[in-house]
């Protein structure tokens, strides 16, 4: 009788708990097998089934799924521009650019300072000439399409004509002096033409290695008060961007295919790693509600 009754209470605690660990391995199993075996096994000639892991296997598809999920549902141009245009993210960036504005401002080092802490001296010498070269090349091409040629020389006949008109019988030589606009302008254009660009280079070198001497501070000292001004400014350049060229800029930059590329360009114990650093408790409680389960699917057992 005792035998009996021992049998009878080991069956009530044996079932359950059997139950309860074989729920556990199973879900435990599952999970593991959701990323693993990472690689595809053969024997011989053979595939092993479900190798490599479910995620691994259907990457290229999930990373596609998901694209196209965050691109068109998640981060969509309305979204963006919602979250970006709220209240309190201008107020933020409001600040912010007040902020580094402000501290821009109040910066002592001279702009070669501040440009030499990022590019080797010779490359700072590089840019200030390379600016002045296209500033030149600028001016003069400006200067000879407004034909500074014949502007002179009609400013040399009015400078004459006027002398002339101060003279006795002065206008009797008026005309005397018109075929010489021809000569002089063409002059002032060969001399614009050959001298100009070296020139202005120079003399824009020259200013460029005086401004590079002055201090943000100093440079901004008259403009400190604009500040806020600028803010707005630079805010409302913000604004437009987001209410008039987010969606264009959306589907230039292929959002969907920049997270599809990433999500491929893990490996599976990349992803693994990623999932079961964001969810290891959730995924763990699985875990413990398969064994839970099997519990009570083996006690229940006992009742049939």
């Amino acid at each position: 009788m005792n035998a009996i009754l021992s049998a009878g209470w080991l069956r009530v605690i044996v079932a359950p708990l059997l139950g309860a660990i074989i729920g556990y391995i199973t879900n435990d199993l599952a999970l593991k097998m959701l990323f693993r075996p990472y690689e595809e096994v053969r024997i011989g000639r053979f595939h092993v089934p479900f190798t490599p892991g479910l995620i691994p296997q259907q990457k290229g598809r999930i990373a596609r799924a998901l694209g196209e999920v965050i691109a068109g549902k998640l981060l969509d141009a309305e979204t963006l521009s919602r979250e970006a245009l709220s209240d309190s993210a201008m107020e933020k960036l409001r600040a912010a650019l007040n902020g580094w504005l402000e501290a821009q401002c109040a910066d002592e080092r001279s702009l070669r300072e501040r440009l030499e802490a990022r590019f080797a001296p010779e490359r700072v010498d590089e840019m200030r000439d390379l600016l002045a070269q296209r500033v030149s090349d600028f001016a003069i091409g400006k200067l000879q399409e407004a034909n500074l040629g014949e502007i002179v020389a009609e400013q040399v006949l009015s400078a004459i004509r006027a002398k002339l008109s101060h003279l006795p019988m002065g206008f009797l030589f008026e005309g005397a002096f018109e075929p010489m606009r021809a000569s002089i302008a063409s002059s002032v254009e060969r001399k614009l033409a050959e001298a100009g660009p070296a020139l202005v280079r120079e003399k824009l070198a020259e200013a460029g290695d005086s401004l590079l001497e002055k201090s943000a501070s100093e440079l901004s000292a008259n403009y400190r008060d604009r500040i806020p001004a600028l803010t707005e400014a630079l805010l409302g350049l913000y604004r437009e961007l987001f209410e008039n060229h987010i969606e264009s800029i959306l589907r230039a930059v292929h959002l969907d295919e920049i997270i599809e590329r990433k999500i491929e360009s893990f490996d599976a114990r990349e992803l693994e790693t990623v999932v079961f650093g964001v969810m290891r408790r959730e995924l763990r409680a699985i875990v413990y509600l398969g064994a839970l389960l099997g519990f009570l699917m083996g006690f229940i057992n006992l009742l049939f």
